[in-house]
């Protein structure tokens, strides 16, 4: 995209005026071209702009958008009441400005579009397959507001970058994913809920040393499975990958997470003490009333991850980035040590068993 800019050598601030737009005049070519020529001369529109007795409030700055036939520019021009454009700012785009300010009804259904057009994308991409086909029913019963048009989808989709074709059957648009933006398959076991639940039923014998055999989730991909409030102490899980895993309520009391991901995962109030998470990746996780007490998170990332009335009690912190992480200054960080060395002489370091 190209666009015309007033750049301004440095500017020390961008306290900006607020404008409120009160009237769009479309000239014609021949009047938008003698304005551009004469912006200081005096014009009719301008005297009926001052005729309407415009009025400054708190709102901003009455103003008018003039835009020009077969111009994508504009300018917005306060007058303060005189017939000739006393304070003008050049808009690049004014011709979607306009529209804009016609119809704010559709400003909203393209803002919710473009949303729905993101989303749509995101998704195929992290379905890992080339192909991939967005319901526009669904897409339709998530719009916010009114104007749901799926043309206006399916035309977006076909501009972005990623989508190399797109066809619309009435009831899905099949998008075909570029090659360089198709995910490689993820090369770790998939497990199903039955497998995890028979996993977790003989990781229970083993607990109480009845028979049965320790759990390991290490190397398996677990998506979108149901481990709530399951009992998961001493559970391995290295460099697994948790995927839309509802894990609410679950003790994980000495497991072991190491190079792991969790990803949009429900992590609430899982009690996770004694456990190594070191350079584990939590994104965009459900994560409050959770307690990770004397574990090692050394390394490990918050990325976008909601959590409050959580507690990292004597955690070890070395390396850890906690700035994806929402109300931050309601997590439990008390006793925290960011020298895992330290941290490993204070009695911290959790002895598992393996």
């Amino acid at each position: 995209m190209v666009i015309k800019a007033d750049l301004k050598c440095k500017q020390t601030d961008f306290n900006l005026p607020r404008c409120r737009i009160e009237k769009v005049v479309k000239l014609t070519p021949p009047e938008y071209t003698e304005f551009v020529s004469d912006p200081l001369g005096y014009y009719d529109f301008l005297r009926e702009f001052n005729a309407e007795k415009q009025e400054y409030t708190t709102d901003g700055i009455p103003c008018l958008l003039l835009v020009g036939e077969g111009h994508k520019d504009g300018f917005i021009i306060d007058t303060q009441g005189y017939d000739y454009a006393r304070y003008t700012a050049h808009i690049p785009n004014a011709e979607q400005l306009a529209v804009a300010v016609r119809y704010p009804s559709l400003e909203n259904a393209v803002r919710e579009t473009a949303l729905a057009a993101d989303t749509s994308v995101q998704k195929a991409i992290e379905s890992g397959d080339k192909e991939y086909g967005v319901n526009i029913d669904e897409v339709r019963n998530q719009f916010r507001g009114t104007g749901f048009s799926e043309g206006l989808l399916y035309a977006a989709l076909k501009d972005r970058p990623e989508i190399e074709s797109a066809d619309f059957d009435g009831e899905y648009i099949r998008c075909t994913v570029r090659d360089e933006y198709v995910r490689q398959t993820d090369p770790r076991r998939a497990l199903t809920q039955e497998e995890a639940d028979i996993m977790l039923a003989k990781h229970i014998l083993w607990l109480n040393d009845a028979g049965g055999i320790q759990a390991d989730f290490s190397n398996c991909l677990v998506r979108g499975l149901n481990l709530a409030h399951k009992n998961m102490m001493n559970v391995a899980m290295d460099n697994a990958r948790f995927v839309d895993t509802d894990l609410q309520g679950a003790e994980l009391n000495f497991s072991v997470a190491n190079d792991t991901r969790f990803e949009s995962c429900n992590l609430e109030d899982v009690i996770a003490e004694e456990c190594e998470f070191k350079n584990t990746v939590f994104s965009k996780c459900k994560m409050s009333g959770g307690t990770y007490t004397h574990s090692d998170l050394s390394d490990a990332v918050m990325i976008e991850c909601k959590m409050e009335y959580g507690s990292f009690q004597n955690c070890c912190t070395d390396g850890t980035n906690f700035c994806g992480l929402d109300d931050y200054a309601e997590i439990n960080m008390c006793g925290c040590n960011s020298d895992r060395e330290d941290w490993q002489q204070d009695g911290f370091d959790p002895e598992l068993t393996m």
